[in-house]
């Protein structure tokens, strides 16, 4: 029999009185120092962001202008049970344009030229088992999608006082959507990674995410 034993987030902890250690697959009684630097091991709290595409719609903008309009449900999670992040932040960059009020209502600001809509400390306290969900909407001027070959971008970056930042990339396939209506569209790239590795996935060096900032 084989039994797996997941990894304990509480640690360390006792037995008798003892704070025991499995080393060299015998329990011995573990060390000050060992025991010292599971106290002071550092943690964060685990988020966690999921998205999906809610409804999908052309829409005339004007006279000969016509867009694909997107609303998006995207859910903010805690995943640790016993630690609560603070200031819950996101910020959402796309190749289609963000306008108009969030239908969530969360404050929100918009940048380059509404291809980039950002929104600070959200939730004061963001609980365990409390998800918090935004709807965004996302305008794709169909001439510049036709240019794109009908494939339109999503990155979203998210993180808390405590937590490090992570991201997730989603791309559009409109193709499909052209065809039947009822197609998905909706391709997850990337999700839920550190924006550590998220670059070092996408080959950004440091010099080259400076350049990108400041040219």
């Amino acid at each position: 029999m084989v039994f797996e034993i997941d990894q304990s987030e509480y640690s360390p902890h006792q037995v008798n009185n003892r704070y025991l250690m499995r080393i060299d697959g015998q329990t011995k009684p573990a060390p000050h120092h060992y025991v010292e630097s599971l106290f002071k091991k550092i943690r964060f709290p685990n988020l966690e962001c999921h998205s999906k595409v809610h409804s999908v719609g052309f829409e005339n903008r004007s006279i000969g202008h016509q867009e694909l309009l997107v609303t998006m449900k995207v859910v903010f999670f805690n995943f640790s049970p016993l630690q609560n992040e603070e200031q819950l932040s996101f910020q959402m960059v796309s190749s289609g344009e963000f306008r108009g009020k969030p239908m969530s209502g969360f404050p929100g600001l918009y940048e380059n030229l509404g291809r980039t809509y950002q929104s600070s400390n959200v939730k004061d306290v963001f609980h365990f088992g409390q998800p918090i969900q935004e709807f965004i909407r996302i305008w794709f001027n169909t001439s510049e999608l036709l240019k794109a070959a009908n494939v339109g971008e999503l990155v979203i970056s998210f993180g808390g006082k405590m937590s490090p930042v992570k991201a997730n990339h989603y791309r559009f396939d409109f193709n499909e959507y052209y065809k039947d209506s009822y197609a998905p569209i909706l391709i997850k790239v990337h999700e839920n990674i550190l924006s550590k590795d998220l670059q070092d996935k996408l080959g950004s060096s440091k010099d080259s995410i400076i350049k990108d900032i400041l040219k």
